[in-house]
């Protein structure tokens, strides 16, 4: 087995394709080109690169990938110096041990490993360690039965297990406990349902990142997150605007104060207008999903969903969940992916069951020791 660093444009074109060349297309989901361009070239989010590497056996096939960088972010968080890496598909156990070999050549001065994240854990990434019939989903790459056991026998432990869950959407009438939130509900939680508006929306980003930033402080892996990286977004959802709908993007503020306390974002799933380009968002693939975005508008996937920790409390939560769910509903969608909810998240796991939500995948993180 040879590593190599990705330096070419073709190597480049190796790494991008080979989750479709390994797995079931109709099951992995590519990372959008934009997306992959920004960690190997560098952005103005992230100005130094992010490094590729692949994997080729003796005869010069490509069997694996990975990403590896830093963030002195999740150092200070985790209180130890962590190299990350990401984006890892193998062929096998083989495969995987010279990419696991490779970043632990590169850990040097760190204390763990930690993976695979997309480019942080609060962004995207874990290993799938269930239900792997399902295909994955913006932020929930998929990866075959054999992952978890290869990970564990190379000496990786699990970390931060969770799940997938899946949210039918059911149209519901005024009135219903779980149905539209009437005004007077809103009202007597001391809250006004809030719009975006194209006058407003800096002002809105500006108070979201305030809100994401004080709820993540709890999370045991959440970073701060910058105003660059909110305009990136997870997983590509800047890379595909043309997809993006406003009407299932939440908000709720303070009656009294106009501030804002909590929102809820969801976004069409382009999983399949993903697998249908291998990951390219050109110009043409932009148009031709304006042209069939209603096919990308039957399901989607909560990006985030936060209410301030000073007005916990107040059932923001649950106004924001019913909230949503209706215009759900409104716009056409069925169903609703959620990507990670750790297994002691109790309030949020109860809000999904109060809809008859429905854990699907299993999903782990793996750290090993710095040997």
């Amino acid at each position: 087995m040879q590593v190599e660093q990705v330096t070419t444009r073709a190597q480049y074109d190796d790494f991008r394709l080979l989750p479709g060349r390994l797995h079931p297309r109709s099951l992995t989901v590519p990372l959008p080109d934009a997306v992959l361009q920004s960690w190997w070239r560098g952005s103005r989010v992230r100005t130094a690169g992010v490094e590729l590497l692949l994997v080729r056996d003796r005869g010069g096939r490509v069997v694996g990938r990975t990403t590896v960088h830093s963030d002195p972010r999740l150092d200070a968080r985790l209180g130890a110096r962590t190299l990350l890496f990401g984006a890892t598909d193998f062929a096998d156990a083989a495969a995987a041990a010279a990419l696991f070999d490779a970043v632990a050549e590169r850990a040097s001065g760190h204390e763990q490993i930690l993976g695979p994240v997309s480019l942080l854990p609060n962004e995207g990434g874990g290993v799938i360690t269930s239900d792997f019939s399902q295909r994955g989903f913006l932020r929930v790459l998929w990866n075959p039965p054999s992952y978890p056991g290869i990970y564990e026998d190379a000496g990786f432990e699990r970390i931060w297990e969770g799940d997938t869950w899946s949210v039918q959407t059911v149209p519901r009438r005024a009135g219903d406990p779980l149905g539209p939130v009437a005004p007077e509900e809103w009202a007597a939680a001391g809250l006004r349902p809030r719009r975006l508006t194209a006058a407003r929306t800096d002002a809105i980003r500006t108070e979201m990142l305030g809100v994401l930033n004080r709820a993540g402080a709890s999370s045991p892996f959440a970073t701060e997150v910058t105003a660059g990286e909110l305009d990136r977004g997870s997983v590509g959802v800047a890379a595909l605007a043309a997809l993006l709908d406003p009407h299932i993007l939440r908000l709720a503020s303070d009656e009294a104060t106009g501030r804002l306390v909590g929102f809820a974002l969801a976004v069409p799933d382009y999983t399949r207008f993903l697998q249908s380009t291998r990951g390219r968002v050109g110009v043409l693939d932009q148009l031709q999903a304006v042209v069939t975005r209603t096919r990308f508008r039957q399901e989607a996937v909560l990006q985030m969903q936060c209410t301030d920790p000073v007005d916990q409390g107040r059932g923001v939560g649950t106004l924001l969940g019913r909230d949503l769910q209706a215009h759900l509903a409104e716009r056409g969608y069925r169903r609703l992916r959620v990507p990670y909810i750790a297994r002691d998240g109790v309030a949020a796991r109860a809000q999904l069951e109060r809809f008859d939500g429905v854990p699907m995948h299993g999903v782990t993180f793996y750290r090993r020791a710095v040997r």
